[in-house]
């Protein structure tokens, strides 16, 4: 703890005096306000681990600590087998049970489930990489870890402000207080989880996309463009490639001459978009992109009633909270057998949509990597009524928007998350009246609202849980709040004789 703080301390110095090496350098917004912002957000540091402390009694059974027990694994091997360290950074380590590269990833947690695959990637393994990485200067403190996972988030936010603080001309505080500030993801990237880097990805790849788009991308940075639509694929590619798509277009559309019909065409494009997607889904998975989204929306149902998650090379398995039910192996800790006679649900590969049962299991040798070992969840959402698909879409995205918004509250986070969605519905608000009454470009909002509200759409189908959509979400409502800022009155500012934007006239 007292190195994060030194280093915090460094930070901000840094900030303050040169923008750190001059990567924060704005016209508008001070380098003593980065300096603010990055000091209010480092808050979230210690009230991500001391909630989960009182919470859950710690972070070493989560993901957080799962993620720097895996990054103290990795960077301890480079002491080791620099050789091996260096493949494993690259992907070229080998995943045989029986290699070399396998056994020395063996105390490992969270790295089995970076190679879960099905509809898209869940890569885990890019943040344990990462971490190693940051370890060598981190000191195996998880507290560090922290500190430069949200380093990196507040980077990306800046890169995602300067590729959209032009529609923003008198409201830059706003843009950055909409990222910095929102609850939820103030709160998550405090930790080391995936939230950090997809920002600082996400902003990066926006930042490259519009210097692309403008003719201004030097050709040294095309080769980083490329490595970065690659983790956008292996890391979330739900949300960075449909983002990359979003604003891709908008960019390009952007510079068109003519620009009334940029919304429809906007729009038009991402019909088609989607509907391709759907054909080449039915063609080369052999299911629908809805019964994809189904088919995990059935799994996390399934997560959130609690139990022992267990997967292997073709299934994925579900018994009760019960740690008499399984036997860890000698061998390795993250690898379970199932005992004699214990029940289960499972599903294969080949037949994903379909639940099988085993109601007395007698296979006592085979082992599983375990996925999952949690108590059943408190905040699981009834859709019991959502009987057509129109009645799901609708049931999803009022869940991921409002709940529990109009529900009784009964705990903090509960009221958290109201308060997240008084925000959310005053800002679809604005933009409703803004749209029909504001004269000035559309576009920006309609691209922030398909974005924001395509990716909530997917999140509210698959994961029928409250707590689990406040975390899911939480990259995606700053848009939406953009979209509303996008529509307020900013003539006051514009005012200012001293405003760059006024300068510039």
């Amino acid at each position: 703890m007292i190195l994060a703080c030194i280093y915090l301390l460094i930070i901000l110095w840094l900030i303050y005096f040169n923008g750190f090496f001059g990567l924060f350098k704005d016209s508008v917004l001070s380098r003593k306000k980065f300096t603010l912002f990055f000091f209010i957000k480092a808050l979230a540091i210690p009230t991500f681990y001391l909630a989960y402390l009182k919470f859950y009694g710690g972070i070493a059974d989560l993901d957080t600590g799962k993620f720097h027990h895996d990054a103290l694994v990795l960077s301890g091997i480079a002491k080791t087998d620099l050789a091996l360290y260096v493949k494993t950074l690259l992907g070229f380590q080998s995943d045989d049970r029986n290699s070399y590269d396998y056994y020395m990833l063996y105390s490992t947690q969270n790295w089995d489930n970076g190679t879960m695959k099905d509809f898209l990637y869940n890569d885990n393994r890019i943040v344990i990489r990462v971490h190693s990485l940051l370890n060598f200067i981190a000191f195996n403190s998880y507290f560090v870890h922290a500190l430069l996972n949200c380093f990196l988030s507040f980077t990306g936010i800046y890169f995602i402000y300067r590729s959209l603080n032009s529609y923003f001309v008198g409201k830059e505080t706003l843009f950055m207080s909409c990222f910095c500030f929102f609850p939820a993801l103030w709160f998550h990237t405090g930790a080391l989880l995936k939230e950090g880097i997809v920002l600082f990805v996400l902003g990066s790849t926006l930042l490259l996309l519009k210097q692309l788009a403008n003719a201004k991308l030097s050709p040294i940075k095309v080769p980083v463009l490329l490595f970065l639509l690659f983790i956008c694929f292996l890391l979330k590619a739900y949300l960075l490639l449909f983002a990359v798509f979003c604003f891709g277009f908008f960019f390009l559309l952007e510079r068109r001459t003519s620009k009334k019909y940029n919304p429809i065409i906007f729009l038009g494009a991402i019909v088609l978009c989607v509907a391709l997607l759907n054909i080449i889904s039915i063609c080369y998975k052999q299911r629908s992109l809805f019964d994809a989204a189904l088919k995990q929306e059935r799994i996390f149902t399934g997560v959130a009633k609690g139990g022992i998650f267990l997967y292997g090379p073709d299934r994925f398995i579900r018994l009760e909270y019960d740690t008499s039910l399984v036997k860890r192996s000698l061998e390795k800790t993250n690898r379970y057998s199932i005992r004699a006679n214990a029940r289960y649900i499972y599903w294969k590969d080949e037949k994903s949509l379909d639940t099988l049962r085993c109601d007395a299991n007698l296979d006592t040798t085979s082992t599983y990597a375990l996925a999952y070992m949690i108590k059943p969840s408190q905040s699981n959402l009834d859709r019991s009524d959502s009987k057509n698909t129109l009645t799901l879409f609708g049931t999803a995205l009022l869940n991921t928007l409002t709940y529990p918004l109009f529900k009784t509250n009964k705990t903090a986070i509960q009221w958290l998350a109201s308060f997240e969605n008084l925000l959310i519905v005053s800002s679809l608000f604005i933009c409703f009246i803004g749209l029909l009454f504001v004269r000035k470009s559309n576009l920006p909002v309609v691209v922030f609202l398909v974005f924001a509200l395509g990716v909530c759409l997917l999140v509210g189908i698959t994961s029928p849980n409250g707590g689990a959509i406040f975390r899911y979400r939480s990259p995606l409502i700053p848009f939406i709040l953009l979209a509303g800022v996008y529509y307020l009155p900013d003539a006051m500012v514009l005012r200012k004789k001293n405003h760059p934007y006024n300068r510039s006239r």
